[in-house]
C-alpha cells in the first residue's frame, strides 16, 4: 500500500479540524501534538480507504 502523504497546508487544516471535532463532539480538548498523532495514525493503521471515508464524514476533507 503506498504511503499517504500530507502537504504541510494540509496536515494544518486536518490537524485543526481534528482538534475542533474533539472540542465539539467529545468536549475534550485535543493539543496540536495529540491531534498531529490522530493524523498519522489513521492512515499507518486503517489504511487509505477507511482514512479517506473517515475524514469525508466528518468533513475533515
Amino acid at each position: 500500500m503506498s504511503k499517504i502523504e500530507f502537504s504541510k497546508g494540509e496536515k494544518e487544516v486536518i490537524v485543526r479540524k481534528i482538534k475542533l471535532y474533539f472540542f465539539n463532539e467529545l468536549e475534550h480538548d485535543v493539543g496540536q501534538f495529540d491531534a498531529g498523532i490522530l493524523l498519522g495514525f489513521f492512515p499507518k493503521r486503517l489504511g487509505l480507504i477507511i482514512t479517506i471515508v473517515f475524514c469525508m464524514m466528518r468533513g475533515l476533507l
